[in-house]
């Protein structure tokens, strides 16, 4: 009879023993490891005087000049492609246009250009389309041809190339290649107009 009495007391006991267990532990663990939900870094690197954080996510983060970078291709590996970037002349610009063609799909390359650009010092940016097509309802059409007096164009072109190009004419960029390339030369373009290489 003792045995199945204290048996019973055991088992009452489990619960709420368990209960503050957890309790205890969760404690110890904010209190060790703080609220800070925030992904830590994977790794980091510099380029020029500009040090990049990995993310859990794969993308790098870095400021540069004041701006918040966020790049999809790993900085180290990204080397200039056109040399007439300036910061001067974007800065000076009154309106920036991001253009895309509708019947292919560059976005990944125009988001992290979009995205840095728009929180930055430079003027506002503004997003068009380079020919009429679906989605292109409510945005301007722009293309190399209004580039020029105060206007920058930044073209972005998706074709089956691995290697991208940037050519530049009379304020009018023209990013071409496959997704992986474009992303390569757009994330290159944001380091070259923010001074890190």
């Amino acid at each position: 009879m003792a045995d199945s009495s204290s048996s019973g007391r055991r088992k009452r006991w489990f619960l709420p023993l368990f209960i503050v267990f957890i309790l205890v532990s969760s404690a110890f663990g904010v209190f060790i490891g703080g609220f800070n939900s925030s992904p830590s870094p994977t790794s980091t690197v510099t380029v020029g005087n500009t040090e990049f954080s990995q993310q859990s996510d794969g993308r790098w983060t870095g400021t540069a000049n004041g701006v918040s970078l966020t790049l999809s291709s790993p900085p180290a590996e990204l080397s200039p492609f056109v040399s007439s970037v300036s910061f001067d002349a974007f800065s000076s610009a009154q309106k920036l246009y991001l253009s895309v063609d509708p019947s292919n799909s560059p976005y990944l390359a125009l988001n992290d250009v979009y995205a840095t650009l728009r929180n930055s010092p430079l003027p506002s940016v503004v997003l068009a389309c380079s020919i009429e097509g679906p989605g292109c309802e409510n945005l301007p059409i722009k293309t190399c041809l209004d580039a020029g007096s105060g206007v920058i164009v930044l073209s972005f072109a998706s074709n089956n190339e691995t290697t991208s190009t940037v050519n530049y004419t009379d304020g009018c960029y023209i990013f071409s290649g496959n997704s992986e390339a474009l992303l390569q030369a757009a994330d290159a373009f944001l380091l070259q107009l923010f001074g890190v290489i």
